[in-house]
């Protein structure tokens, strides 16, 4: 399947799925929609264990860009959502208030074992983007979000490491209305 997206300068690119996108969206289609309407979550292990789509490294990447929105972000310690106000820093440029992430600030609570939530990887990462868009084809109304989340320290499988888990929600309101189908796949990590 090729996905059609126009360019910055108006011209029309095309995307090829990769084989780990099409597994995905195969299991979407033939797995996740047939399941009954009471069905919030679907898996299936090893569906893509060569996930490459997004790893640590894409995770870092974005959490120390600091233009980050912040609104993209949760951190979570102790089970509660970590209020992030502290890390939100703004500079002027040309009269405009540019943000920008106090990096300080999150690796504050990262120290302190806080776990992470990145969300709107559907139009962060090009590729994951694609498969959305794959994904978002199954009816007129449906909205895609990709979701990666970290763990904290504590309930990381190994010391010093962490597997990004990605989360893929598609809501519908041609079926399931008010109900999300979420796929879950691990990524690697290096």
């Amino acid at each position: 399947m090729t996905l059609t997206e126009l360019a910055a300068d108006g011209s029309i690119m095309s995307m090829e799925l990769s084989p780990v996108q099409r597994r995905i969206r195969d299991f979407y289609f033939k797995e996740a929609l047939s399941a009954p309407a009471a069905t919030r979550h679907v898996h299936r292990a090893g569906l893509v264990p060569e996930q490459r789509l997004f790893r640590i490294e894409d995770l870092r990447r974005h959490l120390n860009n600091p233009l980050l929105d912040l609104n993209y972000l949760t951190l979570f310690h102790a089970g509660k959502a970590v209020d992030l106000t502290a890390a939100r820093l703004y500079k002027l440029v040309q009269r405009r208030k540019i943000e920008f992430v106090d990096h300080r600030v999150l690796q504050q609570h990262f120290a302190q074992g806080a776990a992470c939530v990145l969300e709107g990887l559907d139009i962060l990462e090009p590729e994951i983007n694609a498969l959305a868009a794959a994904l978002d084809r199954a009816h007129t109304a449906t909205f895609c979000n990709a979701t990666a989340f970290s763990p904290s320290a504590a309930t990381r499988p190994t010391a010093g490491t962490s597997i990004p888990t990605m989360c893929w929600s598609s809501t519908s309101p041609a079926k399931n209305a008010g109900n999300s189908i979420a796929r879950k796949h691990r990524g690697g990590s290096a």
